[in-house]
């Protein structure tokens, strides 16, 4: 999955969530808050205490006190958003799941000659038609139903598919 902070708009996303976020709970960094998003962008990963220490010119007790809550609220958003995404597309694949399944059925649902199939059934081109005819034939052969069988099972499906029978 690509990153948040890979595009535009999902830096616009993650800078307006981030600011709301860093204005509640550091609000002392909202006038730095283009500058440490800028390194956060340069360099998401998170601080090294051990390289703070040596950095620290007195080595001791210093650097706890520069960590920003701006990278790190940003890192966990993006962490939170992130996993949204992946609850929100697995509500989505199921509700569009159910959805398809009903359609499908109706597909399959004989109907009066002149009736046309239901509006939300998908709509299956005449190469479409063709491909599911033969990947029909193809698996029934490959559980041993002789040619002829196949063939006829193959039709059956187009007839029901393309015209209803």
């Amino acid at each position: 999955m690509a990153s948040l902070t890979d595009s535009p708009a999902g830096r616009d996303l993650l800078n307006d969530l981030n600011r709301d976020l860093v204005a509640e709970m550091a609000p002392e960094e909202l006038d730095m808050f283009g500058e440490l998003m800028s390194e956060y962008y340069a360099d998401p990963s998170p601080p090294n205490p051990d390289e703070q220490a040596a950095d620290d010119p007195l080595g001791f007790g210093l650097g706890e006190t520069i960590i920003a809550v701006t990278p790190a609220s940003a890192a966990v958003l993006t962490a939170v958003i992130h996993l949204i995404m992946q609850i929100s597309q697995h509500m989505a694949f199921d509700e569009v799941s159910d959805q398809l399944r009903v359609r499908i059925k109706s597909l399959f649902k004989k109907r009066p000659k002149d009736e046309p199939p239901p509006p939300d059934a998908p709509k299956l081109s005449a190469d479409d038609l063709a491909r599911v005819r033969q990947v029909a034939i193809d698996e029934a052969k490959r559980f041993g139903l002789p040619e002829e069988r196949a063939i006829l099972m193959g039709d059956v499906l187009y007839r029901r598919l393309s015209l209803g029978e």
